[in-house]
């Protein structure tokens, strides 16, 4: 498990990349493909739909980290301004 710094880093470093693709329809999508390098999920993510994610991650193989920042704060370091609650870093 990566901490909070290390998380930022490359979160940003793939955004800055165009390697990051945000949203839960997408990333669901790319997981459910098994394509993603990472899957990274707000700690305020609704329980349903991480439950969800966390299986299909678990299923293809890719790897899940729960960045410990909201949603807000996860869509600021992608450099938007608005909430992110997940995304996927392609590999």
């Amino acid at each position: 498990m990566a901490t909070k710094e290390e998380l930022k880093t490359e979160v940003h470093a793939a955004v800055k990349a165009g390697a990051a693709v945000l949203g839960y329809k997408e990333a669901l999508e790319l997981i459910r493909n098994g394509s993603p390098r990472m899957a990274v999920v707000a700690n305020n993510a609704p329980e349903a739909r991480l439950s969800e994610l966390s299986h299909d991650a678990k299923l293809s193989g890719v790897r899940m980290e729960t960045f410990e920042g909201d949603s807000k704060e996860l869509g600021l370091i992608c450099g938007k301004p608005f909430p992110v609650m997940v995304l996927a870093i392609k590999r």
